[in-house]
């Protein structure tokens, strides 16, 4: 546990490091010109974004490798990732240099994305500050000002949301296959006259449960996607003009409309099974 403390930190503060490094250029510029208040409210805005951003992914990503951890059953003499054996004994690694690994994976990643996003500060001072144009559009009644200070920053964090979550559930599946509680069995084989055969997925109880949660936030988000893009029709290039023709207001506004309807209901579906109580004997 010490081991992986120490290099969780030193691999924040070389992050960090190497941060401010970078920025120290742009810090003379600024301080050049005369500017060095507008640069300190980029960098207070842009940090505290990434940080914002890497805190909720790292919250994210505990939480749900806690939820994983509960779940995956305990090492035994059969796992394929036994300490000295396996997999693990395969590629030459031990399981604590795996997990140390997979944290610096986690870190280093989620920086990144982080640094990614707060690039982005621009428009959460936007949507902080934003206007009225006292003006509104003549399909959906939204004023001016929306389109051009709220929309921007809802389709980056719902993008960002999308990316986030598939980042933190593409670390639980990792997970889940290292402890063995997903299991891929099998091989894609091909016998001549026949279908291929594809390998099978077996999983523990409850780990089916977790996965749907974390696909029902992903179609979720996906449903918000098909509302904004309601907007985003205003912007369209397909008609004779610059907006919103005929067949986008006819037909796509209610086609997204649809979408955002089933969307929800799949996840709502996703839901229920992943809260759904147990049934006695099943899986």
């Amino acid at each position: 546990m010490k081991t992986k403390i120490w290099v969780g930190c030193a691999l924040i503060l070389l992050l960090l490091v190497y941060s401010l490094v970078s920025l120290y250029p742009d810090w003379l510029w600024f301080e050049n010109l005369g500017f060095s208040s507008v640069f300190r409210t980029m960098i207070l805005t842009r940090f505290g974004f990434g940080a914002a951003i890497w805190i909720f992914l790292i919250l994210i990503i505990t939480i749900n490798l806690h939820v994983a951890r509960r779940l995956s059953p305990a090492p035994g003499p059969d796992s394929p990732f036994k300490e000295g054996t396996g997999y693990a004994a395969q590629i030459g690694l031990s399981v604590k240099t795996l997990n140390i690994l997979f944290l610096a994976l986690i870190l280093i990643a989620s920086f990144v994305l982080a640094s990614k996003g707060a690039v982005k500060w621009d428009l959460v001072l936007r949507y902080l500050y934003q206007g009225t144009f006292e003006s509104r559009d003549p399909i959906f009644g939204r004023d001016m000002g929306f389109y051009v200070f709220a929309l921007p920053f809802y389709l980056f964090i719902r993008s960002g949301l999308l990316v986030l979550f598939l980042f933190a559930a593409g670390l639980t599946i990792i997970w889940y296959l290292k402890n063995g509680a997903l299991q891929i069995v099998g091989e894609i084989t091909q016998v001549e006259g026949q279908p291929p055969t594809l390998p099978k997925f077996t999983v523990v109880p409850g780990v089916g449960r977790h996965l749907g949660f974390l696909a029902g936030i992903l179609v979720l988000l996906l449903a918000w996607g098909y509302q904004l893009k309601i907007y985003g029709l205003l912007y369209s290039t397909q008609g004779p003009a610059f907006g919103a023709s005929f067949t986008d207001v006819h037909v796509k506004v209610w086609t997204y409309r649809a979408l955002i309807v089933i969307s929800a209901a799949f996840a709502g579906l996703l839901f229920y099974n992943a809260f759904r109580p147990a049934v006695s004997g099943s899986h």
